[in-house]
């Protein structure tokens, strides 16, 4: 469905393409637990995300398939997101502070695919 202010279909791959390509060098950083502290970019985001929706689809994931995230708020999930969604499957983010037996019951129980 194309809106009045544009002639092109505003999808999720638009998104992180334009991120890409105007802020392609904008730094994103990411703390983790234990300390760390990574950065990349939108640039690097976008390439990555693309690698990742390509790998999804050596996988056997195929558009409407469901891939849960096991991920912190960091870099990685957004290439989970955008990868995941950019080849047409479903994100399903999992709490990962839950339990074993809980992570397990979550998944097997959406039909996850694939966990990431």
């Amino acid at each position: 469905m194309l809106g009045g202010m544009q002639d092109f279909e505003l999808r999720v791959p638009r998104l992180i393409d334009h991120a890409a390509r105007e802020h392609g060098a904008r730094e994103l950083v990411s703390y983790w637990a234990d300390g760390r502290e990574t950065r990349t970019n939108w640039a690097g985001i976008s390439r990555d995300a693309r690698k990742l929706a390509q790998a999804l689809e050596k996988l056997g994931v195929a558009p409407g398939d469901r891939v849960a995230t096991l991920a912190m708020n960091h870099a990685h999930h957004l290439v989970a997101w955008y990868g995941t969604i950019g080849m047409g499957g479903v994100i399903h983010t999992i709490n990962p502070r839950l339990f074993d037996e809980q992570l397990v019951y979550i998944a097997n129980h959406a039909e996850d695919r694939v966990m990431l």
